[in-house]
C-alpha cells in the first residue's frame, strides 16, 4: 500500500493574510517608535541601581530595666535568702527537685546580677576612656602649629581677610558699626506705625459713635425706617415737587456739575453750575476743617 505523505501544515496557511499578526514581546518595533520620541534613537542607559535600602526597624523598643540598682550584696542576699525555718531534706523525689530547682535559681539570680554589674561597670569604664582620648587628641590638634606643608602650600591672603577667617575660626560675633543707627530707624518707624494705628482706631470709634445715632436697635426704629423708605398703606412714598416717582424729580446731573462738585471748573458757566460747584466745595472744606479742629469726624 502507497504510503500517503501528509502536507506540513504551516502558519501562513491558517492564519488569515487580512489579520494583523502580533508578537509576544513586548518591546515596540522600530517601525512603530515615531521619530519625535526620545527612544527612536538607541542610547546606552546604566544598569539599574540593586543597592539595598536601610531596613527601618518596626515598632519602639522598651527601656531598659536598671540592673545596678539591684546589685549591692544586701539587694542580692534579700533576693535570694534561705527559708527563715531550715526545712529537712524531703523525703517526696518531687519536693526534692522542687527544692533543688529554687536553690538553682537563687543561684543564677545572684550570679546574673553580678554578671550584669560587672559588664557594665566595663562598658562604662571602656566609654569613658575612649571619650576622654578622643578629647585629647582633639585638643592636641586644636593647638597643634600649622604644618610646614600647609604654610608652604597656602595661597597668600589680604590681611583683612586673613583677620575676618581668624575670627570666624574663633567663634567671635561679626562687627556692625552701624547697628545703633539702624536700630534706631526701626524704633522710629515702628513708632510712627503704632501712632498711624491708634489714630485711625480713634477715627473708626469716633465715625462708629456719629452714625449710631442712625442705628436700628429695636422694632419701631424699623418699622419708621421702612416707613420713610417706602411709605405706608395710606399714603404712598412722595418725591420733591409732588411726583409719584424719582424720574419726575427732574433730570439726573450732568457731567460738568459732577466734575464741578470734585473741584473743577465747570464749562458751562450760563446755568449756574459754577456757583453751585463752589457752594458744594466751600461746605465740604468747611467740614473737612471742623473735623481737623474737633478731632472727630462731623456729618456731611
Amino acid at each position: 500500500m502507497a504510503s500517503s505523505t501528509i502536507p506540513m501544515r504551516l502558519r501562513s496557511n491558517y492564519v488569515c493574510s487580512s489579520c494583523r499578526h502580533r508578537s509576544f514581546s513586548s518591546s515596540a518595533a522600530r517601525a512603530s517608535i515615531i521619530p519625535e520620541s526620545p527612544r527612536y534613537i538607541d542610547i546606552p542607559e546604566p544598569p539599574q541601581q540593586t543597592r539595598p535600602d536601610r531596613p527601618s526597624k518596626k515598632g519602639t523598643l522598651p527601656v531598659p530595666r536598671d540592673v545596678a540598682r539591684r546589685t549591692s550584696k544586701e539587694s542580692i542576699a534579700s533576693a535570694t535568702r534561705d527559708p527563715s525555718t531550715p526545712a529537712s531534706a524531703p523525703s517526696d523525689p518531687r519536693l526534692a527537685f522542687k527544692a533543688a530547682q529554687a536553690a538553682l535559681r537563687k543561684h543564677n539570680l545572684s550570679t546574673g546580677y553580678e554578671a550584669l554589674s560587672h559588664r557594665r561597670n566595663r562598658t562604662t569604664e571602656k566609654n569613658r576612656a575612649r571619650s576622654n582620648l578622643n578629647r585629647v587628641n582633639r585638643e592636641a590638634l586644636l593647638a597643634a602649629p600649622e604644618r610646614d606643608t600647609d604654610r608652604l602650600t597656602s595661597i597668600t591672603l589680604d590681611p583683612s581677610v586673613q583677620a575676618e577667617l581668624s575670627r570666624i575660626s574663633q567663634g567671635s560675633t561679626t562687627p556692625d558699626p552701624d547697628r545703633q543707627k539702624r536700630l534706631q530707624s526701626v524704633q522710629a518707624r515702628l513708632s510712627a506705625n503704632e501712632r498711624k494705628k491708634r489714630e485711625a482706631k480713634q477715627d473708626a470709634l469716633h465715625t462708629l459713635y456719629m452714625n449710631a445715632r442712625t442705628f436700628i436697635v429695636d422694632e419701631e426704629g424699623l418699622n419708621k425706617a421702612i416707613d420713610e423708605a417706602f411709605g405706608t398703606e395710606e399714603r404712598g412714598k412722595e418725591w420733591k415737587g409732588g411726583k409719584p416717582s424719582l424720574w419726575g424729580t427732574g433730570a439726573p446731573p450732568k457731567m460738568q456739575d459732577l466734575v464741578a462738585a470734585q473741584g473743577g471748573a465747570s464749562r458751562d458757566q450760563t446755568e449756574g453750575g459754577a456757583g453751585l460747584a463752589s457752594q458744594i466745595v466751600l461746605k465740604d472744606r468747611i467740614r473737612r476743617m471742623g473735623e481737623v479742629v474737633t478731632g472727630g469726624r462731623m456729618d456731611p
